[in-house]
């Protein structure tokens, strides 16, 4: 579950080469909105706000306390995370984990692939939300 986990926070949560014309507009048409550039940021996993921890045993806890994914209009995107690592009798530890790579669109879903060609799909909602799931994981960005 880490693994699904950590790709969430890398990866889109957090997005391929935009197809977008003829994509629709913000109506109730099964697609969602027709621009979807921009910046998203995580708000939820598993519907909890953040932090969310990710791994916790054995004296060590890892959380996602930030995620942006930001989708350009070129068909790239880029992703920050902030993971804060903690060890039972140490100050945590707060890194970024960034990643980012190409996206394509198809209708309510979005391709992403990293630069290790890893994909990942994320389901456009029609408010314009991006929904990540996977390994008992659902992540939710909104701009």
């Amino acid at each position: 579950m880490i693994a699904i986990a950590r790709r969430i926070t890398l990866f889109g949560m957090l997005a391929m080469a935009m197809a977008m014309a003829g994509c629709g507009d913000d109506d109730d048409d099964g697609i969602g909105p027709a621009d979807i550039t921009g910046t998203y940021l995580l708000r939820s996993v598993n519907g909890d706000p953040l932090p969310y921890t990710l791994f916790e045993g054995g004296g060590f806890k890892s959380e996602i306390v930030s995620s942006q994914l930001v989708l350009n209009a070129g068909g790239t995107w880029t992703q920050v995370a902030q993971i804060r690592d903690t060890e039972s009798g140490s100050a945590p530890v707060t890194t970024p984990e960034n990643s980012s790579g190409t996206y394509v669109r198809n209708g309510r879903t979005l391709v992403l692939t990293d630069q290790d060609d890893d994909q990942l799909e994320v389901t456009i909602q029609n408010d314009g939300a991006l929904i990540l799931a996977g390994d008992g994981l659902t992540a939710r960005f909104t701009k």
